[in-house]
C-alpha cells in the first residue's frame, strides 16, 4: 500500500489521498502479531558429516596440490630465467 502512495498532490486530489490512506489502514489491520517464542536450534546437527568440528566453508580445494603446483611453477620460472641469462 505504501508503494502506491503518490506524494505532493494538491487539495483537488483529496479523494485519491483518502483512498490511499484507507488502503494503508486496511493493510495495517490485516497484520497478524507474531508470537515471541523463538525456536533455538542446536549448535551442531545430529547427523553431522564433519567429524573434525571444522566450519564447512564449501571450499574443497586440495591445498597440498595447490602448494605443489606453486612450487613447480616457481622452480620452472627459476630454471627458465637462469637459462635465459646464460644465452
Amino acid at each position: 500500500a505504501l508503494d502506491s502512495v503518490i506524494r505532493d498532490l494538491d487539495f483537488t486530489h483529496q479523494e485519491e489521498v483518502d483512498a490511499m490512506a484507507n488502503a494503508i489502514n486496511k493493510a495495517l489491520k490485516g497484520l497478524v502479531k507474531r508470537s515471541n517464542s523463538i525456536e533455538i536450534l542446536p549448535d551442531e546437527p545430529e547427523n553431522s558429516t564433519n567429524p573434525n568440528n571444522n566450519v564447512d566453508t564449501g571450499d574443497y580445494m586440495n591445498m597440498k596440490l595447490f602448494f605443489m603446483m606453486a612450487a613447480l611453477t616457481g622452480a620452472g620460472y627459476t630454471l627458465l630465467r637462469r637459462k635465459k641469462e646464460e644465452i
